[in-house]
């Protein structure tokens, strides 16, 4: 297989590409989005009602408002609001953990 083969930039949609790249499909992106938007709203729900977070959920929570500030930084001061959220209700559930 030649250079240009493994280089994923270099497939096309009738390429066969080495293992290594990856094509991702917008239904893939779709998913990957309502997943990750479900997480979210489950999350603030939780921070919400006080109840406990998990290390998992706050970073996929985390991860996706960040991305949502760079694609929209007019609602940079709202998003980072629910991240404080976020923060808060995690933080809390860890000190109390500890007490």
């Amino acid at each position: 297989m030649d250079k240009e083969k493994n280089n994923c930039n270099a497939c096309s949609a009738d390429d066969t590409c080495s293992t290594n790249c990856k094509k991702t499909s917008p239904q893939t992106v779709s998913d990957n989005f309502q997943e990750k938007m479900s997480t979210l709203m489950k999350t603030l729900k939780k921070a919400a009602n006080d109840e406990p977070i998990g290390i998992k959920e706050y970073e996929v929570s985390k991860e996706f408002l960040e991305s949502v500030i760079q694609l929209s930084p007019e609602r940079s001061a709202e998003i980072e609001s629910y991240l404080k959220a976020l923060k808060d209700a995690y933080m809390k559930q860890v000190i109390l953990k500890f007490m």
